[in-house]
């Protein structure tokens, strides 16, 4: 009993528990963490865009010592891999991360970077292209107080 006690005090503050998830896209589970500092990765097996990219969510192993940027999170763009890591309760879910990717779209300007991102985003569909996106991206940067140039 003082075992169980002692963890659920370690992972409850302010009557939260922390989480992140754990898993890739079409299996993964909520992990308990004691900070919840989390990771997601997205990642192509070819160049340009395919519709179904790998994506893994976990925990990095080094948590206690990363610092993520003023926005919570912090993303690393290799070419062919986008590696994010953010703080938050469960900051690497789908939907979180996928916010994540839109600030990341509206803060760049690099055209890789924000093609990889907009394949991501529209799974693949070429249809949204990247300009079509730009020119709603002022109206995305206003409602997230972010200024972007034409």
């Amino acid at each position: 009993l003082a075992l169980a006690t002692l963890l659920f005090q370690c992972t409850v503050v302010n009557g939260l528990v922390r989480t992140c998830v754990v898993g890739n896209k079409t299996s993964n589970v909520w992990e308990q963490v004691d900070k919840p500092i989390c990771r997601f990765e997205v990642k192509f097996h070819t160049y340009g865009c395919v519709s179904d990219p790998e994506v893994k969510y976990d925990i990095p192993p080094n948590a206690k010592h990363t610092n993520v940027d003023i926005i919570g999170h912090d993303c690393q763009f290799t070419g062919m891999a986008l590696t994010c890591i953010c703080y938050g309760q469960n900051c690497n879910s789908d939907m979180h991360s996928r916010e994540i990717l839109a600030r990341e779209f509206a803060r760049t300007q690099r055209h890789d970077y924000r093609d990889f991102i907009l394949c991501y985003l529209t799974d693949g569909d070429k249809s949204f292209g990247r300009h079509n996106l730009e020119r709603e991206l002022p109206l995305f940067a206003s409602l997230n107080g972010t200024e972007t140039s034409p």
